[in-house]
C-alpha cells in the first residue's frame, strides 16, 4: 500500500510535468516509445525499491508482530518470509510499478509548441488530473475515518471490559491443578480423593502465608465443566419437553471465603456435608432469581441428574453471590456441589495468600509431594494473570487497530499538505496576479484553506458511511458498547478534522508568503 500511493505521488508529479521534459526530449529527437521506456524504467525501479525496503521492514518487524498475535493466531510459529512471500511481493512492486508508471507514460504528447508553451508557465493543469488528487485524498480520508472509528471503538470495549467485576477479589490468589492419577486414586475408591485433598487443604492451613485453601472442579475465569440438567421438583417439565441446564461446580467449604463469594441467603457447605449426608447444593444468585424470583429458595429441591446414580435429589441450603467464567459474558447461573459428596469430580486448587502469591508456590509443590511424591502439580497461574490472558486478545486487537488507524492518519495528512502544496505550485501565477490586483493574504490563505477544507468535509462524509457498514462486522468483537457509537463518532470526525485542517493551513499559509513579482516573472 505504501508502495502505491508512493507511485500515486509520483505518477501525479511526473503527469504535471512529464508533457514539458518529454517535449523537449523529443524537441531533441527522441521518440515517443524511447520517452514511455524511460518513464516505465524509472518507476519500476522505484517499486522494486519500495518493495526491497518492504520487505526489510517485515523481516525486522515479523518477531513483534508474533509476540502481538501468537496467542490468537494459530500455527503463528510457521509464519515466516519464505518463497512464495518473496514472489509475491516481487510480483506486486512490478504490477505497482508498471501500471503507475505507464499514467505518466501516457501523458506523453506530440505537439511539441503546445507542450513547450505550457512548460513556460502559460497553461495549467487539466480539470481531469485535479480531479484526480482530489478523489485519492477523499479516498485516503474515508478510510482513515474508518480505520480511527473501529480502533476507538475497540478502545472503549477494552475500558469497559476492563472495568467489569468478575464476582471475585482477584487479588492475592493462586490458582494450581492437581489431578490425580486415576489408576492411583480410582473412581470406585471415592474416599482416596477425598483423604488427599482433605490432608493437602489441612496442612494448607496451617502455613502462615496462606489465608484460606480451597478444591474445586472449576473457578471463575476458567473454562469449566460442561452443563447439567435438572428440574425443580415442584415444577415438573412437561413431557417431550427439555429440562432446563446450568453452569455446575464442586467446590470445598472455604472455597467462597477464599475467592471472595458473598453468602446471601442460607448457609455454605460444612463438614456435616459429607457422603453419607443427604445431598445438598448451593445456587448462584442470578440462577436463584431466574426460577424463584423474590421466592426464598432455602429448602426447595433440584432433581439433577448424576451419571449411573441417575436422577437425584439435592436441597438448596444456600445462595451465593455471582462470579465469571468469562468476562465477555453475563454472571453464571450456577449449582454448586459439596466437594466432599462429589470428591471424585475435584481438580483444582486455589489458595488465598497473605504475600505474593507467587512465593508461595514452592512451598505448595512440597505439600503436594511431602503426601504424594509422584503428583504433578500443573497450570500454575495467580488469578489475575487468568483475567489478564482474557483481556489479552481484545488487547492486541485494539493495539493492532490503533497501529494502522495512526499510519493511516499520518499518509492522509502527507496526502493533503502535498496535494494542497501541489496546487499551491500550480496557481503560482494566478496567486501573483490575484495580489497584483489587492487580494489581501487573508483572502489568499482562506481560498486555498477553503479548497482543502472541502475535501475533508467530502472524506469525513464517506467514511462515516463506510464506517457505519463495517460497524457490523465489529458487532462480535465489541463489550458494553455499540458499533454505532455516536460519541466515538464525534471523536473521530473531530480528530480527523484537526489533524487534516492543520495539513490544510501550512501550504495554505505558504501561498500568502508569494510576492506577486516573483510570481509574475514565471509568466
Amino acid at each position: 500500500v505504501d508502495v502505491a500511493r508512493l507511485e500515486r505521488h509520483v505518477a501525479q508529479r511526473q503527469a504535471a510535468g512529464v508533457a514539458g521534459i518529454g517535449a523537449v526530449a523529443a524537441a531533441l529527437g527522441a521518440g515517443r516509445s524511447r520517452l514511455i521506456r524511460q518513464l516505465l524504467t524509472e518507476s519500476t525501479l522505484l517499486a522494486l525499491a519500495g518493495g526491497g525496503l518492504g520487505l526489510a521492514l517485515a523481516h525486522g518487524g515479523l518477531p513483534l508482530l508474533l509476540r502481538l498475535t501468537g496467542t490468537f493466531l494459530p500455527r503463528a510459529d510457521e509464519v515466516g518470509i519464505d518463497t512464495p512471500v518473496l514472489l509475491f511481493t516481487l510480483g506486486v512492486s512490478l504490477v505497482t510499478g508498471l501500471f503507475f508508471g505507464a499514467l505518466p507514460a501516457l501523458a506523453t504528447r506530440r505537439d511539441l509548441i503546445g507542450a513547450l508553451k505550457s512548460e513556460s508557465g502559460q497553461t495549467t493543469e487539466t480539470a481531469g488530473r485535479r480531479r484526480l488528487r482530489q478523489l485519492l485524498i477523499i479516498g485516503q480520508l474515508a478510510v482513515s475515518f474508518v480505520l480511527l472509528v473501529a480502533a476507538g471503538l475497540m478502545v472503549r470495549s477494552l475500558i469497559e471490559l476492563q472495568r467489569v467485576d468478575p464476582g471475585v477479589e482477584v487479588e492475592r490468589v493462586l490458582s494450581l491443578t492437581v489431578d490425580l492419577n486415576w489408576t492411583k486414586y480410582p473412581r470406585d475408591r471415592p474416599e482416596l480423593r477425598r483423604g488427599f485433598f482433605q490432608s493437602l487443604l489441612e496442612r494448607l492451613d496451617e502455613h502462615p502465608a496462606v489465608r484460606s485453601a480451597a478444591v474445586a472442579s472449576s473457578f471463575p475465569l476458567h473454562e469449566g465443566p460442561s452443563n447439567r440438567r435438572f428440574e425443580i421438583e415442584e415444577r415438573p417439565v412437561a413431557e417431550g419437553e427439555f429440562r432446563p441446564q446450568a453452569d455446575w461446580n464442586t467446590v470445598s467449604g472455604d472455597y467462597f471465603r477464599t475467592l471472595g463469594i458473598p453468602l446471601l441467603q442460607g448457609r455454605l457447605f460444612t463438614e456435616r456435608d459429607h457422603q453419607d449426608a443427604p445431598p445438598v447444593v448451593l445456587v448462584s444468585h442470578s440462577f436463584a432469581q431466574r426460577y424463584w424470583g423474590e421466592e426464598n429458595p432455602f429448602g426447595r429441591r433440584l432433581l439433577i441428574e448424576d451419571g449411573q446414580a441417575g436422577e437425584i435429589p439435592y436441597t438448596v441450603v444456600g445462595v451465593v453471590g455471582d462470579a465469571r467464567r468469562e468476562l465477555r459474558e453475563g454472571t453464571a447461573e450456577e449449582i454448586y456441589f459439596s466437594f466432599l459428596q462429589h470428591p471424585d469430580e475435584v481438580w483444582h486448587l486455589v489458595l488465598r495468600t497473605r504475600e505474593d502469591p507467587r512465593r508461595l508456590l514452592q512451598d505448595v509443590r512440597e505439600t503436594v509431594w511431602a503426601i504424594d511424591p509422584d503428583q504433578p502439580v500443573t497450570q500454575e497461574r495467580t488469578l489475575i494473570e487468568v483475567r489478564e490472558r482474557h483481556l489479552a486478545v481484545p488487547r492486541r486487537t485494539t493495539l493492532l487497530l490503533g497501529l494502522f488507524a495512526f499510519l493511516a492518519l499520518g499518509i492522509t495528512a502527507t496526502g493533503i499538505a502535498g496535494v494542497i502544496a501541489f496546487s499551491v505550485s500550480r496557481r503560482t501565477h494566478e496567486i501573483g496576479i490575484r495580489m497584483a490586483l489587492g487580494a489581501a493574504r487573508s483572502r489568499v490563505l482562506s481560498m486555498v484553506f477553503a479548497q482543502g477544507l472541502r475535501l475533508v468535509a467530502l472524506g469525513l462524509v464517506l467514511g462515516a458511511a463506510g464506517a457505519f457498514l463495517a460497524g457490523r462486522s465489529l458487532a462480535d468483537l465489541l463489550f458494553g458498547i455499540v458499533p454505532h457509537d455516536g460519541l466515538t463518532y464525534a471523536a473521530v470526525a473531530a480528530t480527523l478534522f484537526a489533524v487534516a485542517g492543520l495539513a490544510c493551513w501550512l501550504p495554505a499559509r505558504r501561498a500568502t508568503r508569494i510576492h506577486p513579482m516573483t510570481a509574475l516573472r514565471t509568466d
